[in-house]
């Protein structure tokens, strides 16, 4: 289906919400975004790979993306399901907020009671305001997903536990913490246990992709970090992230997100700038109060 919400943040919106049902309808390849996702699962049951978890959700569950969070949903065979996302940019929410959930990392949550209904209106409210456009409504989602975050964090529910590990998490796991390493299909085989062509078949499965495009994909995730996190030229941050080249860093960093690295970093510093911006002033708003 077409992410008219992803659309809708390109345009430059901070907020932005949309619903959609349906039966079979797997996510292809696992992705990432430069903003945050909330998945709020109003009927069925969904299965999110992210990075090394794979978390199952039921109706009413809900669960938060960070930015540059790889991911993918999938269901059942024949399991209808419907939901709304919540795309929201760091620009939209309180720093203080943001800095939590950016801690946090992906969570799921089934929250119960009074609190749930709290955050089922909510959630349907942004999308309702979504589709108004009318004065102030970019003012009031705003106001909404900071209320629907705080309401999150007052239900003091805790993250749901991921489904218990196996071979093909136990290999994700590696992956995502040794990208810059070099690393071979059969070299990961043998740690795991299994034949490679098991190891091929199953991740596929888990991830819909090769293990060399998830092993690129990782590692441009990371190079994007570096861009916000340090000053190193790109030559470092390609071989910091496991590329043997520049060259090579360059064109997957293309085939990835479909944009240069240069453009990328000058991109996302801008959108940092904000936060980094409104952080600072609140710190230094608390010592004057000191």
């Amino acid at each position: 289906m077409i992410d008219r919400a992803a659309l809708r943040i390109a345009m430059g919106n901070d907020v932005t919400a949309e619903r959609a049902q349906g039966v079979n309808d797997n996510m292809f390849l696992s992705h990432f975004h430069d903003f945050f996702e909330i998945y709020y699962l109003e009927q069925g049951e969904r299965y999110h790979v992210a990075e090394d978890k794979i978390i199952k959700i039921k109706s009413g569950d809900l669960i938060i993306f960070p930015p540059h969070v790889l991911h993918r949903s999938f269901g059942d065979d024949g399991m209808a399901f419907k939901r709304i996302v919540i795309y929201f940019t760091k620009n939209a929410i309180d720093p203080e907020i943001c800095d939590r959930f950016l801690q946090t990392g992906v969570a799921a949550y089934s929250i119960s009671g009074r609190n749930a209904n709290l955050i089922r209106n909510l959630v349907i409210d942004l999308r309702d305001e979504d589709e108004k456009q009318e004065e102030y409504t970019q003012l009031q989602k705003k106001v909404l997903i900071n209320s629907l975050l705080i309401t999150i964090v007052r239900s003091k529910a805790e993250p749901e536990k991921p489904l218990a590990r196996t071979r093909i998490t136990d290999v994700l796991s590696y992956i995502n913490k040794n990208y810059f390493k070099p690393m071979t299909l059969e070299e990961l085989a043998d740690m795991a246990n299994i034949t490679p062509f098991y190891l091929c078949r199953e991740f596929k499965k888990y991830t819909n992709s090769t293990i060399v495009q998830y092993i690129n994909t990782i590692r441009v995730l990371h190079a994007q970090r570096m861009f916000l996190e340090t000053d190193k030229n790109m030559t470092e941050i390609a071989f910091d992230t496991g590329f043997s080249n520049i060259t090579h860093f360059t064109r997957t960093f293309k085939q990835v997100t479909g944009s240069s690295p240069l453009k990328t970093k000058k991109r996302l510093k801008e959108q940092d700038g904000y936060t980094v911006m409104a952080k600072k002033g609140r710190e230094l708003l608390s010592g004057m109060e000191d």
